[in-house]
């Protein structure tokens, strides 16, 4: 079980991947040439994320699911526009790219990297107190 300030932590982490990650939705919609397959890549992991997001506010937050969702979403954006023409996704920005285009790529990735880094820290947390909890001190008149 999460306490409540890991539970916390995820809310927001998702809550900024996803909105980070909606603003850079918007720049593709405003930018009209994105293949359609990249388009319903994108907002099916929007709307996956969100799904996560509104678990997380109904008070049933899912660390691995973050950690999947974000780590997806991050991998995405990076291949997509990082890496060149690779495949019907492919879509790399070059020089001809506006600032702002870039701005938005980059506060996406740092949402992502942010959302999946809580989900690490928030499994970590998780995984130190099941330990605890299943083993008896050393030295304990039990062992």
């Amino acid at each position: 079980m999460t306490s409540a300030r890991e539970r916390r932590l995820l809310r927001v982490g998702l809550a900024l991947f996803v909105g980070t990650y909606l603003v850079h939705g918007m720049v593709h919609v405003v930018r009209a040439t994105t293949p359609m397959v990249t388009v319903m890549a994108g907002w099916a992991l929007l709307a996956a994320a969100a799904g996560v997001l509104v678990a997380a506010w109904r008070g049933r937050p899912s660390a691995m699911a973050t950690l999947v969702v974000s780590a997806l979403g991050g991998g995405g954006l990076a291949s997509v526009h990082l890496l060149p023409i690779w495949g019907p996704f492919g879509e790399p920005w070059d020089a001809g790219v506006h600032l702002v285009w870039w701005m938005s790529l980059f506060l996406a990735l740092f949402g992502a990297v942010w959302a999946a880094s809580v989900a690490c820290y928030v499994l970590r947390c998780e995984r130190t107190r099941r330990q605890s909890c299943t083993y008896a001190p050393t030295g304990s008149p039990a062992g």
